[in-house]
């Protein structure tokens, strides 16, 4: 940090989403693809986002390495342009959603351009979103996330920590 007083609070809007619906049983749960449902979750959600957020851009996108997280980008990101994307072990089903969250932390504070608002999507599973989440709001309580559901979360730049805004649940078979 600059050490420069703004009147200007930057802030970061996470779109935080579970991927969509998954087939039960694959040779391992990180080759699990998404079913017909799941896909049309995610095309949901999607149509949904765009009406809600009127969004064309997303500064970074942090995907899970599973096949369906993976596939559930692919369907999401249809009309977006993403900056910067990157294939994450940090957020997979058991993963630390503290040392994600201290990991941004520090991505943020040397990537520059502190007074730049930044919006972040981040595809993965449950129960890493449920904590995730719970991380961003100081809660430290998890909330359910139906599969292909997003929740949009704003942040104050300097310490990730921020409010809810919504939390869109899709498609429920």
């Amino acid at each position: 940090m600059s050490g420069q007083s703004s009147t200007h609070q930057s802030k970061v809007t996470f779109y935080v989403m579970r991927h969509g619906m998954a087939e039960s049983n694959a040779n391992t749960d990180e080759l699990r693809q998404l079913n017909e449902f799941g896909e049309r979750q995610v095309l949901d959600t999607s149509i949904w986002f765009e009406e809600k957020e009127k969004l064309s851009h997303v500064d970074m996108a942090f995907v899970s390495p599973y096949l369906r997280a993976q596939q559930t980008y692919d369907v999401f990101k249809r009309d977006l342009s993403i900056e910067q994307w990157f294939n994450c072990d940090m957020i997979t089903p058991d993963s630390s959603p503290n040392v994600f969250h201290d990991y941004l932390l520090g991505l943020l504070q040397t990537k520059g351009n502190d007074n730049k608002n930044l919006s972040i999507l981040v595809v993965s599973h449950m129960p890493f979103v449920s904590l995730f989440l719970g991380e961003l709001l100081y809660s430290g309580k998890a909330e359910i996330f139906n599969t292909g559901s997003l929740a949009i979360v704003k942040c104050d730049r300097c310490s990730l920590k921020g409010q809810l805004v919504q939390h869109y649940q899709s498609l429920i078979q």
